[in-house]
């Protein structure tokens, strides 16, 4: 194992007077290894929360991912020491493409109070990168980092692929009916993130990112700071914000939309079909 030290240790502790999310925490091993009831697990999760931690520290796949992740984090902090001016010829142009720069100050439609946002982000396709599509540009200091970002996309899609190769089996499902559709060398939406968000005002109003579901598949998130926000799901909790705690040695499992609406589905149907043949 590659015994890595998480930046969580350098930042100040999460608080303990805010309520987290109960979400579950899945070994990345059992996953690899095809453990049935480590694989209930992610079923379950996926069709409460639609998140759940996912454990990286107890596999050499995983400790590879949390290293790049590592690396990342700094990549991130070096791109965008870039003055805003720079960081804007690089920006994604809203409603053509998703890959590129996203300045903070963006209004979402979808925020009923229409506030801007508080968070810039790089997104870098993974198609760019493996030279899958043709490129856009991108800054020098990211471009520079190309080694790595082919490695963590790579592996991170595989981390996915883990994910919906768990839910074929728990869902019963032919062996890659999901994976299939998310073939690596596909053209596709991938993209690893780069995030930074700037410091919170006064105003109790102010908002990182409005609320959203990710599209896709599968989300694999690393989360230092404990922004992250998601809907409870305890009783009466409806509609209410829970935060996700920052796990060291942990990703963030977040099921997107279409794999959510896939999970729901098919599980009705075999609570239907159990019911009928009773």
């Amino acid at each position: 194992m590659l015994g890595i030290k998480s930046s969580l240790d350098s930042l100040p502790p999460f608080p303990d007077d805010v309520h987290t999310a109960p979400i579950a925490g899945i070994s990345s091993l059992k996953l690899l290894n095809g453990d049935l009831s480590e694989g209930a697990k992610v079923l379950e999760a996926c069709q409460t929360y639609g998140f759940f931690y996912l454990d990286l520290r107890d596999s050499i796949e995983g400790e590879t991912l949390l290293d790049e992740s590592e690396q990342l984090l700094q990549l991130a902090v070096e791109a965008f020491k870039d003055s805003l001016a720079e960081k804007m010829k690089y920006r994604l142009p809203k409603g053509v493409s998703i890959f590129g720069y996203k300045p903070a100050g963006t209004i979402k439609k979808t925020d009923p109070n229409l506030r801007p946002d508080s968070t810039e982000f790089f997104n870098i396709s993974k198609d760019h990168m493996h030279d899958i599509v043709p490129t856009r540009s991108y800054p020098p200091t990211i471009t520079a980092h190309r080694a790595l970002l082919k490695a963590f996309t790579k592996n991170a899609h595989e981390c996915g692929m883990l994910v919906l190769r768990t839910l074929e089996t728990q869902l019963g499902l032919a062996p890659n009916e999901l994976v299939n559709l998310s073939a690596f060398e596909k053209p596709a939406g991938d993209h690893c993130r780069l995030t930074r968000k700037f410091p919170r005002s006064a105003d109790a109003n102010a908002i990182g990112l409005p609320s959203h579901t990710d599209a896709g598949s599968v989300t694999v998130l690393f989360n230092w700071l404990g922004g992250l926000q998601i809907e409870s799901r305890s009783a009466g909790g409806e509609r209410e914000w829970e935060f996700v705690r920052p796990m060291a040695g942990h990703a963030v499992i977040n099921l997107g939309m279409y794999t959510s609406f896939l999970c729901a589905f098919l599980s009705a149907m075999f609570a239907l079909t159990t019911f009928a043949f009773r």
